[in-house]
């Protein structure tokens, strides 16, 4: 669960499935069989309660470690695993008027209390990342902030993240804790989500260099994990 963005949860955690459209929202349902449906329910059962266990320090944490993006005035920035949708005013302070800010989580619920807290100035779509209903190079950053140990086909959604990435895109897989924190404090929760664990440093830089990217960095501090991928510039 996302240890760093909730303070005493009290099933643990959270993290990020066919299509609807309305407005500016897309939604994709379920496929049948899926695997993460027991994650989906996990945190669709959590969502209106969602930001009552985010602090104002981990609000803090998050514009210190947004700053270190690199996210730049004009870019679309896809938040992949948005939830109700803690990370996007954030973002939208980095890209300007020029750019796009799009939340995507496989939990409607948690996309539906987003939505109600920010009504238009972002887009919105509920689908899981594997499948994402959006033509190839989309966007020019996708950000995972506090998701990626609930992927449960990791190399399938790294393969599908660096699809709808644009020659030169950027993969920023982040949290505000420590990767020993992260997988510490999953094993301490009830429910789906306690053997969700981030990969060590070597398996994490294997699984971004076998998704196709390049310039791939992992820094993994006490209060801050960023990971790093390039798509290359020419296919």
């Amino acid at each position: 669960m996302k240890k760093d963005t909730v303070r005493a949860h009290p099933a643990g955690t959270r993290s990020r499935a066919g299509t609807v459209n309305s407005a500016r929202c897309t939604v994709r349902g379920p496929a049948p069989g899926d695997p993460a449906a027991a994650h989906r329910a996990f945190f669709d059962a959590h969502a209106e309660r969602w930001d009552e266990y985010i602090t104002g320090e981990q609000h803090r944490k998050i514009r210190r470690l947004v700053a270190r993006f690199g996210i730049r005035p004009g870019d679309r920035v896809l938040d992949v695993g948005s939830g109700t949708g803690v990370l996007l005013p954030y973002l939208e302070r980095l890209v300007g008027p020029r750019g796009v800010v799009h939340a995507l989580d496989f939990a409607a619920a948690m996309i539906a209390v987003a939505r109600r807290k920010f009504g238009r100035r972002y887009r919105y779509t509920v689908a899981d990342a594997r499948t994402m209903p959006f033509r190839a190079g989309s966007f020019d950053v996708a950000v995972c902030y506090a998701v990626f140990p609930h992927f449960q086909d990791k190399p399938g959604t790294l393969a599908e993240i660096r699809r709808i990435l644009a020659p030169g895109g950027r993969i920023i897989i982040a949290h505000i804790d420590s990767r020993r924190g992260i997988n510490t404090f999953h094993r301490s929760v009830r429910g789906v989500v306690r053997h969700d664990h981030m990969p060590g440093t070597r398996a994490m830089v294997a699984l971004l260099r076998n998704a196709g990217f390049v310039r791939v960095s992992v820094c993994d501090r006490p209060h801050a994990y960023i990971a790093r991928g390039t798509v290359p510039a020419s296919r």
